[in-house]
């Protein structure tokens, strides 16, 4: 490895530390411990396994993008690569879009000698997860537009109360004033960034990350079979979904939270996983707490525990899912 990878590495993995301090710095320990041993734990179970079928979802809906490179490839491998990917993401964090594209890339290979044009590379591998990662985007995006078109009252309400009324009050402007300056912002921003692209490193990357989702977008309208990938995303996220609430009636306390509420949560976990520390550890825990503590008003022991349970029963499956997979990878000589 090189040293700056190794760099990287720690400094992710003290950040995931430094995370899971603060998220249980807090915690009463003998509430925390009496609330665990009230959970409903058959809801636990059924998150563990809905989990699976979320990991099968994607892994359809990448065969979608795969398909044309390879026609022949199987659902098994492309769900046993995704497996696999979330399984290194453990050990080191966004290594394992790498990984899965590494072994789709030489299954691929060994089940095709010699036809090179039923061969996908590494290289549209990692096309084809980045436009897929764009989607995930996407989807984020227009699921938080949706909750707050349909729960401003409660959400909206938050975030202005919390925000920018205590922002107004303490520069003693108008809100009008700070939406316009935030604009400015925003436009100088975006102007800067578009100017710099090509002289900035950091500039390029945001450049090529708001470049990528649309290009993803455009990719879709030319997709061949646009009706079963779209299918296979709000499968996904219903699933996504789905394992909040179980999560939510596992709790005692949180009982009362509904289904808009379990999307809520669901957004924000999403979000937590895109930071860049070892299987979200900390990152995880700590968004998803601070979340239902501020927002629902729930404990922040009771928080925790709905986040621990959610993040542990995932990376649990996580990690025997990768396991298997793994085994079944480099056992198996062909395609089947």
């Amino acid at each position: 490895m090189k040293v700056s990878n190794v760099i990287k590495y720690l400094l992710s993995a003290a950040l995931a530390g430094v995370l899971l301090y603060f998220s249980f710095k807090g915690v009463q320990w003998k509430e925390f411990w009496t609330e665990l041993e009230h959970c409903n734990w058959e809801f636990v179970l059924l998150e563990m396994l809905a989990a699976v079928f979320a990991v099968v979802f994607r892994s359809l809906r990448w065969r979608c993008l795969i398909k044309p490179f390879d026609p022949d490839m199987k659902a098994l491998t492309t769900f046993n690569c995704v497996n696999i990917g979330y399984l290194a993401n453990f050990a080191f964090p966004r290594i394992g879009e790498v990984v899965r594209c590494g072994f789709l890339s030489r299954r691929s290979k060994a089940s095709h000698p010699g036809e090179s044009d039923k061969v996908i590379s590494f290289d549209k591998a990692v096309g084809t997860v980045l436009l897929s990662r764009t989607w995930d985007i996407l989807s984020v995006f227009i699921l938080i537009a949706l909750l707050l078109a349909f729960r401003w009252k409660q959400f909206g309400t938050f975030f202005t109360h919390s925000m920018l009324e205590p922002l107004q009050k303490k520069l003693d402007i108008s809100l009008g004033w700070i939406a316009l300056a935030v604009l400015a912002a925003g436009t100088i921003f975006c102007v800067a960034v578009h100017h710099f692209r090509e002289r900035n490193r950091f500039c390029g990357k945001i450049h090529g990350f708001i470049k990528g989702i649309g290009q993803g977008f455009i990719s879709f309208l030319h997709m061949k079979g646009k009706f079963r990938f779209l299918l296979y995303t709000v499968l996904m996220w219903l699933t996504y979904w789905t394992m909040s609430m179980c999560v939510i009636w596992a709790v005692p306390q949180a009982t009362a939270l509904g289904w808009p509420d379990a999307l809520f949560v669901c957004l924000v976990g999403s979000v937590a996983w895109m930071v860049p520390v070892p299987g979200g550890f900390g990152a995880y825990h700590f968004l998803v707490a601070l979340a239902l503590s501020n927002v629902y008003g729930l404990s922040w022991d009771s928080g925790m525990l709905c986040a621990t349970l959610n993040h542990e029963s995932q990376a649990v499956m996580m990690v025997i899912a990768g396991i298997i997979s793994y085994i079944v990878e480099i056992t198996r000589k062909n395609r089947i």
